[in-house]
């Protein structure tokens, strides 16, 4: 959910779809499927530093639009997550060997 401006219309899909709900489960991280270092672009860089960055932000739109039909209904539960990529390194980038220098 690294992207503010495409929570809203994400909400109204659900919405219309489902109507109120009672539990939501808002994840602010995720995994960008980047390769190794050496073949990151800096666009992919980006893409990934604005998710991990921006994502938990980002699903506070989701979660005060859903607060209004929750409390309508009497209540609801809310869980919100995010990326251990956040608190430490990502063991799934593939380890690049460099050629030595002369």
């Amino acid at each position: 959910m690294g992207y503010r401006e495409r929570a809203r219309p994400r909400l109204a899909r659900v919405q219309e779809r489902f109507g109120t709900i009672d539990t939501l489960i808002a994840h602010g991280g995720g995994y960008a499927g980047i390769g190794s270092l050496a073949s990151t672009t800096r666009e992919d860089w980006e893409d990934f530093a604005k998710t991990l960055l921006t994502g938990p932000a980002n699903t506070l739109d989701l979660i005060t639009g859903f607060l209004p039909g929750m409390a309508s209904n009497g209540g609801g539960s809310i869980v919100d997550t995010s990326s251990m990529a956040s608190i430490e390194a990502n063991p799934c980038w593939e380890r690049t060997e460099q050629p030595r220098p002369p």
